[in-house]
């Protein structure tokens, strides 16, 4: 009797320890508790990217610009974006990250040849820029920014302007969404549409007096990107 107490008991303590097992809560590892908002188990990034930048608006100062050697005879060739690139670092997790990025590109360009004389003149920017970025769901995401674009002017023979050209360093704000895929844990492969403005203006004498253009046009980018994760 004694036996079959004990074989009863030890039987009833193995359920209840197994059960207790089973319902006992799961602790959750720190990959599962990555995809969650703030910075928990966050890593930094580092993003190179390029891609072309195109210009959806013409600028005032480019209208003028180009009106203006219109009507002084000189054939022109003008673009409006060109090969845009650059590099962001990133801080967070699989749920939402920071980043800080630096990039360049061409935001106007005109060539011409009169008279045996080549003209060029481009506006491009450096842009210096704080980003939030946010995954919608598993790969696809959607970020911000906002930071500061530094105007590069290139003139070379530009007789038809009649004054140097002054531009200022000026507001930047951008908007994107893009897909990431991961080739192996470290490294992933992506592509992204980002939509920016700079609010950039030009002093530029057009006339007999110098005036002040708004010469930073809206820009619509189709990028592709690699990272690296560390």
């Amino acid at each position: 009797m004694t036996k079959m107490i004990n074989f009863a008991f030890m039987a009833f303590v193995s359920g209840a320890l197994a059960l207790q097992a089973q319902n006992a809560p799961t602790t959750k590892t720190p990959e599962a508790n990555a995809d969650s908002l703030g910075f928990k188990n966050a890593k930094f990034s580092l993003s190179a990217w390029g891609g072309i930048g195109v210009g959806i608006v013409k600028s005032t100062h480019t209208r003028e610009f180009e009106s203006y050697g219109a009507n002084a005879g000189i054939g022109q060739k003008a673009t409006i974006g060109s090969p845009a690139f650059g590099a962001t670092g990133w801080f967070g997790n699989g749920a939402n990250a920071v980043g800080f990025e630096a990039s360049y590109a061409t935001l106007y360009k005109n060539i011409s040849n009169t008279a045996g004389v080549n003209y060029k003149y481009s506006l491009a920017q450096i842009g210096l820029q704080l980003l939030y970025r946010y995954e919608i769901f598993d790969g696809l995401y959607a970020a911000a920014g906002a930071g500061i674009a530094i105007p590069v002017i290139t003139a070379e023979n530009t007789a038809y302007v009649q004054a140097s050209v002054k531009a200022k360093v000026a507001p930047l704000f951008s908007a994107r969404v893009g897909y990431d895929y991961p080739l192996t844990p470290q490294l992933v492969a992506g592509a992204y549409l980002q939509f920016s403005y700079a609010f950039i203006s030009v002093d530029d004498k057009f006339t007999t007096t110098a005036q002040s253009y708004s010469a930073g046009p809206f820009m619509a980018s189709p990028i592709v990107q690699l990272t690296y994760k560390f």
